[in-house]
């Protein structure tokens, strides 16, 4: 493959795994990062009037379970729920068909029965996606090392989704692989990569210098113009992450600031309700979600998006938002 294709996945393919990685985020903002991304750009959308007649159409037949008018939290929840599996289930189907899998037999890591299943090997992934160059240990490049390090998460991630050790992922383990933060079985590799990034000296904690450090390096320059963005940046560690105030954040308080315990779906339910609730009750009706359409865009299930999306394809990874 030639290298100036391969250089190109490799970086479609990092956004993928790696959300941006413009400083660690929580699975509550990879999932808006991944719903964002979803949705054309404004002059690549169809008009006012079919997002509008869209949006109603699931209001009646998929949000409000009990044709009572109104879309409760509970109801949003289940339904962002539907809309989330959509998304992850549309880029894993995307990516596998772009790797093009081999058929093997394959011993369960549930039985002892082998099967004929769908598998992909490290090495052929590593070759369909890294440039050539990759093993080298030394390169001009100056984001070489960051490549490299990449690179070594990916070994481990992929050691720690192959749930049977057999070096090759089929399906359900690839998942595990380019979305650990969907499985509580692997979840926990995004707070181990966190302090791994961020903890500079090593002692297993993330210093507020080492923290602003990372935010620093990794935030776009137009962000860092803003003159509050250390004060914002520094108020966040001190007030939300560091939970039992010794300024430094332990790995538990990585753990709850990226994997939090509440439910992201509900806390996301919440957050549309306030967006558009003008009558205050907790609830949202059809005309209340119409008023601010533009708001409630991540409530359309993926496959009404690809129409309009021009770089969607089932052959080619698509960029999201990950990790």
């Amino acid at each position: 493959m030639n290298s100036l294709v391969k250089v190109w996945i490799f970086c479609v393919l990092l956004d993928i795994i790696w959300c941006h990685e413009s400083s660690f985020q929580s699975i509550e903002e990879m999932d808006n990062h991944l719903h964002a991304d979803q949705i054309p750009a404004p002059d690549s959308q169809p008009s006012y009037e079919e997002i509008k007649k869209k949006l109603s159409q699931l209001f009646d037949q998929e949000i409000d379970k009990d044709s009572d008018g109104l879309a409760t939290v509970t109801e949003l929840k289940k339904w962002i729920e539907v809309v989330h599996h959509k998304l992850i289930e549309d880029n894993i189907e995307q990516q596998w068909a772009y790797y093009k899998p081999e058929v093997q037999e394959v011993h369960s890591w549930e039985g002892y029965n082998p099967e004929q299943k769908e598998v992909l090997h490290w090495e052929h992934y590593v070759n369909m996606t890294y440039p050539d160059n990759i093993a080298e240990e030394d390169n001009s490049d100056p984001n070489f090392k960051n490549y490299k390090n990449m690179f070594k998460r990916a070994e481990r991630r992929w050691k720690y989704a192959d749930r049977n050790s057999d070096s090759v992922l089929v399906k359900d383990e690839y998942k595990d692989f380019i979305h650990p933060e969907e499985s509580d079985r692997t979840k926990e590799i995004l707070v181990d990569e966190a302090m791994e990034e961020m903890d500079n000296d090593n002692n297993g904690e993330v210093t507020l210098e080492e923290y602003m450090n990372h935010i620093n390096e990794m935030s776009p320059e137009e962000e860092k113009t803003n003159p509050e963005f250390a004060q914002v940046q520094q108020n966040h560690f001190i007030t939300y992450l560091d939970k039992n105030k010794d300024s430094v954040l332990n790995k538990d308080e990585l753990k709850e600031w990226l994997v939090p315990s509440y439910d992201k779906h509900e806390a996301e339910s919440w957050r549309l309700i306030q967006e558009g609730d003008h009558n205050q009750d907790e609830k949202l009706s059809l005309d209340e979600l119409l008023e601010s359409q533009d708001r409630y865009l991540s409530l359309i299930p993926p496959e009404f998006w690809h129409q309009y999306n021009d770089d969607h394809s089932t052959t080619t990874p698509s960029t999201h938002e990950e990790l």
